[in-house]
């Protein structure tokens, strides 16, 4: 009997917020513009320096490729390092918010959810968001060209400490 109650609540509970989601407004075509910069398959490479979180510098490659996916409003990225993580990114521009929206998940329980600002002029996408406990990240992606980027990740603790920095590079295969 609970089971039946709680489908049926679950039920209206999806019935009454549908409408809700059906008139969410379109994603401006200049906004998906930007996050269409990231969408395809990539060869990265990139530096990851001593921090707090990692006691020896070393490099890093891999294959990443992303695809706009749910009706071409969530670009989603899937990665996949040598030294075996994996991690999958979702970017999205949220209309009702108005601004770009990223979350990540990485194997090695890496998580984060960040808030996006393009800067047309320098082609800079800039991602910060709030860890917790006193951590915040921060995260560009520079468009050098229309298949490159150069990517920079910090996470700075309120002790002014660095707990992670990695420098890469991108090239749209």
């Amino acid at each position: 009997m609970k089971t039946r109650i709680l489908t049926l609540a679950l039920l209206a509970l999806f019935t009454a917020v549908s409408p809700l989601r059906a008139a969410t407004p379109p994603v401006p075509a200049d906004k998906k513009a930007v996050l269409d910069r990231l969408r395809g398959k990539w060869r990265m490479e990139a530096t990851v320096f001593k921090s707090e979180w990692t006691p020896e510098e070393h490099k890093l490659t891999g294959n990443d490729s992303a695809e706009w996916k749910h009706g071409g409003r969530i670009l989603e990225w899937h990665g996949e390092a040598s030294d075996g993580n994996t991690n999958l990114g979702v970017f999205l521009y949220d209309t009702v918010r108005q601004s770009y929206r990223h979350w990540f998940f990485g194997s090695n329980g890496a998580v984060n959810e960040t808030t996006g600002e393009w800067d047309a002029a320098t082609k800079t996408l800039t991602w910060k968001g709030d860890l917790g406990n006193g951590l915040g990240i921060t995260a560009t992606y520079r468009f050098t060209g229309e298949n490159t980027f150069e990517s920079k990740v910090l996470v700075t603790g309120s002790d002014g400490k660095i707990y992670f920095h990695l420098e890469g590079k991108a090239v749209r295969q």
